[in-house]
């Protein structure tokens, strides 16, 4: 029996029969310590058991050693050890995960000061840094398995006391948020296994996880990079326009296209190419010559304007695009602002309906007096008077999905995102909330308050009516 089998030479390999042992699930690991409990007539709680067996990690001979250990070293009531979560701790060398839960509940609220204080506490306990950093990257992984599956996911092999935990946890963060918290600490772990001064490192990839909240998602920064230059771009098309109708353009031209730079190509070739800024009518020049616009004929009465044909530039392999002409211009559509509108409106609609049939209430709900905003590679859903943590438990992953299969069915952008905003949609159909006589029942008929003891078997006890009187 061996846990290397790789390091046995393949000559006596290939003359045995091999049988791979797979790791044991966590609960058939607590029902066996539980069982031997009951037989050797041990006093354990629940939490020392599940400790044993989440240190064995999926190895029943491994957590029956720890057990061996415990029971070795405990303190005897009546003759019987008694085995208790505390002493498991200091025999592994662990900590509670409550320490992480409040190291992470510093880190959403973004207290840098609180944070250091917390594990400067632990270090002057005699914890190692490494063991410190091992554990909360345990943790962080049990609060991201919780946020994609829930708390009773079959990817947490832990207490239900540490599920209940880490999905508190993940209610403070979204995917991304902790997918980026989890590669930082494992980053930060990895240096801590070659580095000096280990305390620093630790102290230092806590303080990333502040840091990293700060960023601005990138989807949202290429919305207002692209949404700035549609601006820039809109901006200089009806300055040229409005140049290009100007009597006095030609010669302003052709002064820029004098006092313009050469092509760096300009040796290479002995091409010299005209400003991309030359207007109408400017004179360009190539090859030493001058190539001059012919003259068009004047378009006939009551006839719709033609644009004529650029004449071929005799420098091999250039060619120049027709400059629109004034009457061109007069027909090209203005862009109407009522058009977007529409548009978002008719996206709105389309995905309120499709939550709504499939239960989804409250984000149907939500969403319907949100301001959408369609841009060239996103949507923008801005909602008023919702905090993010609320958004991510209304909107979720479900819900998110149904909005992207219909921006697609749509034809509209099918990447979105929902973001804490400022005012209501105009024109959007609310969905009221039922009127009650009295405070209490508005709450406990509103759909999100519904949602939220759906979600949570939650019992509303009070309600305090915050409102400014």
């Amino acid at each position: 029996a061996t846990t290397e089998p790789e390091n046995i030479p393949q000559t006596i390999r290939s003359r045995c029969q091999h049988f791979s042992f797979h790791a044991v699930r966590f609960d058939d690991i607590l029902a066996q310590l539980k069982l031997i409990a009951a037989q050797e007539n041990l006093t354990a709680d629940d939490a020392a058991l599940a400790l044993l067996a989440e240190a064995g990690d999926g190895s029943m001979r491994d957590a029956l050693s720890i057990m061996d250990q415990a029971i070795a070293s405990a303190p005897v009531n009546d003759g019987w050890p008694v085995l208790s979560a505390e002493q498991i701790r200091e025999l592994v060398g662990t900590v509670p995960n409550a320490v992480f839960e409040r190291w992470l509940e510093a880190v959403a609220a973004g207290a840098c000061a609180e944070l250091m204080e917390q594990l400067n506490q632990m270090l002057n306990a005699g914890h190692s840094p490494v063991s410190l950093a091992r554990q909360m990257l345990r943790y962080l992984r049990n609060a991201l398995m919780a946020k994609l599956g829930g708390e009773q996911t079959e990817l947490l092999q832990v207490s239900a006391d540490e599920r209940a935990r880490a999905a508190r946890t993940a209610l403070l963060f979204s995917e991304e948020d902790l997918t980026r918290n989890l590669q930082i600490v494992l980053r930060t772990f990895d240096d801590l296994n070659y580095r000096q001064e280990q305390r620093f490192h630790l102290e230092l990839g806590l303080m990333k996880l502040i840091y990293a909240r700060r960023l601005l998602p990138l989807e949202e920064l290429l919305s207002g990079v692209m949404a700035g230059a549609g601006v820039r771009t809109s901006g200089q098309a009806s300055r040229t326009g409005s140049t290009a109708r100007s009597p006095s353009a030609p010669s302003a031209a052709g002064s820029a296209a004098q006092s313009a730079p050469a092509s760096p190509f300009e040796h290479a070739s002995g091409v010299h190419t005209a400003s991309p800024r030359m207007e109408a009518g400017a004179g360009m020049r190539a090859s030493g010559a001058v190539v001059k616009e012919m003259p068009r004929p004047a378009p006939e009465p009551h006839a719709a304007p033609v644009a004529a044909p650029f004449p071929a530039s005799p420098v091999q392999g250039v060619t120049f695009a027709e400059p629109a002409t004034e009457g061109a211009l007069a027909k090209l559509p203005e862009p109407a602002a009522e058009q977007t509108a529409v548009n978002a409106d008719s996206i709105r609609q389309a995905v309120v309906t499709a939550l709504a049939a499939a239960g989804h209430a409250s984000a149907s709900q939500l969403l319907s007096v949100a301001v959408w905003m369609p841009e060239a590679s996103t949507v923008r859903i801005e909602v008023a008077g919702m905090s993010k943590k609320m958004l991510g438990l209304t909107v979720n992953a479900a819900a998110e999905k149904i909005i992207r299969q219909e921006l697609q069915r749509l034809g509209a952008p099918p990447r979105f995102m929902v973001v804490p905003g400022e005012g209501a949609a105009q024109g959007a159909s609310v969905l009221a909330v039922p009127q009650a006589d009295s405070v209490d029942e508005a709450a406990l008929a509103h759909p999100l308050v519904q949602r939220a003891r759906e979600i949570f078997k939650a019992e509303v006890r009070s309600v305090v009516d915050l409102r400014v009187k």
